[in-house]
């Protein structure tokens, strides 16, 4: 994971790309409100309630289908970031059913470090300034809450990203359900 522009879908689809064609039981669950972006239609409200669900849901459905691995550029525990992020209201609610779903579908989640690429403001709510705070925000939470599955790497580290999931992968011999969250 990461704030805004770090790499995260171009990473997803990597990930989701090098694994499929390995033969895993694996699909790529895109980002909800990535369409709100190009609209300008910034969460307000409890909007970030209906995008939790609808992220959740997106996920959900594969999983409970067979489906052994998802790599999402949205893991649950991000728009419960935006909601507290943004001050919305219920968010505190966002993080309980965040941890439901993390008991029964346990996560391996990865924080992507920006690199120094240039910020590119299409299809973003943020600004490049807003996007590092939110990084070093989300980085404190994540290390906080998960400590076990959380690796970190620079964003033009794939490789070593994709070596990590395959030993987790190895040592777990994907007997369970795992999303496979890129995390800043």
């Amino acid at each position: 994971m990461a704030g805004p522009a770090a790499g995260k879908s171009t990473l997803a689809a990597f990930i989701f790309t090098s694994l499929k064609a390995k033969g895993l039981s694996i699909e790529l669950v895109q980002e909800y409100v990535k369409t709100w972006t190009y609209l300008d239609q910034k969460p307000q409200s409890f909007d970030q309630l209906y995008l939790f669900a609808k992220q959740c849901h997106k996920e959900d459905v594969i999983l409970r289908s067979g489906v052994k691995l998802v790599v999402s550029d949205c893991p649950l525990i991000l728009p419960c970031f935006y909601a507290y992020y943004n001050r919305l209201p219920g968010w505190n609610h966002l993080y309980s059913l965040d941890r439901e779903f993390e008991h029964q579908y346990p996560s391996i989640n990865f924080f992507i470090k920006r690199s120094e690429k240039g910020y590119d403001k299409v299809g973003r709510f943020h600004t490049e300034e807003q996007a590092k705070d939110i990084d070093r925000q989300l980085e404190g939470l994540l290390i906080a809450k998960y400590k076990q599955s959380l690796f970190s790497f620079e964003f033009d580290e794939q490789d070593k990203i994709l070596k990590k999931i395959l030993e987790i992968i190895d040592i777990k011999q994907v007997k369970e359900d795992f999303i496979l969250y890129q995390k800043p």
